[in-house]
């Protein structure tokens, strides 16, 4: 539960989410086998290029969810109707996330060399409160910061059930992903006639000539046939504690499809 969040067992519970893998079908089939197309990369920060906050899509998954948080002291009211602003219709109980805070737990998570290995892992970072803060990290890195802010907040918030705290992780999981498989990539294409003179390995701007040149940009998908021969006699399913580990990883099987290419003249 929230009151007790992030996990931090060796193995954290959250993680049979990921036997629930679900395909985005709206507004189309956007997935395809063994993608995440229409999915947002958790790892979203560019290496190297750790100054582009690339953030605008989880500010947008965010935007949508509340964290609900019934005080301890609201044992009285917190299930009576809606009227006169009290009980479940409280909206003070109903809090927009901050994004900007939210996201400075992935940060920290950045700094210390880390990335995300699976979407689940959103449900250790706290959903901060539109009006509050996470409060000054303690703990190492390589075990996992905690937010003693955060941890009081829950504290007196003990009425929330683990349901209600769940609610917003379940909704954002299934849009989530660690591993993108869509790519641009942006690309300068020359064609050159060498000199007789010149070195064959190396072009000499001096002596040799760009015949034809071509810039643009290209979406490509990576993606695994489920289809594939080469899949037919393996079987990644554990067994006697060894079979999986004696497959080849499914990185192997990715075949590359080009989605649109587009030309760049100024």
């Amino acid at each position: 539960g929230a009151a007790n969040q992030p996990s931090r067992g060796e193995t954290p519970d959250h993680l049979f989410m990921e036997l629930f893998w679900m395909p985005v079908i709206e507004p189309y089939a956007i997935s395809m086998p063994f993608a995440t197309k229409g999915k947002i990369n958790l790892n979203y920060q560019i290496a190297p290029f750790d100054y582009i906050k690339r953030q605008t899509a989880l500010h947008a998954l965010m935007k949508a969810e509340r964290v609900v948080a019934i005080p301890t002291d609201a044992g009285n009211i917190y299930k009576e109707p809606g009227a006169n602003g009290t009980g479940l219709g409280k909206d003070e109980w109903r809090r927009k996330i901050d994004a900007y805070k939210t996201l400075e737990q992935a940060e920290h998570l950045f700094a210390s060399g880390r990335i995300f290995r699976s979407p689940t892992e959103i449900c250790e970072l706290y959903l901060v409160p539109e009006d509050y803060d996470l409060g000054q990290p303690s703990g190492q890195f390589e075990r996992g910061l905690d937010y003693p802010t955060m941890r009081e907040f829950w504290e007196d918030h003990r009425l929330t059930g683990d349901n209600t705290k769940e609610r917003p992780y379940t909704n954002m999981h299934p849009r989530l992903t660690t591993k993108s498989n869509c790519f641009r990539i942006h690309m300068l294409v020359q064609t050159l006639k060498k000199a007789r003179s010149s070195e064959a390995g190396f072009f000499d701007p001096t002596r040799d000539r760009v015949t034809g040149q071509w810039q643009g940009s290209a979406i490509i998908e990576r993606f695994i046939d489920p289809e594939d021969p080469r899949l037919a006699d393996l079987d990644y399913v554990v067994k006697d504690g060894g079979a999986l580990l004696r497959n080849p990883s499914l990185d192997l099987f990715y075949s590359y499809r080009v989605l649109r290419t587009q030309q760049f003249a100024p």
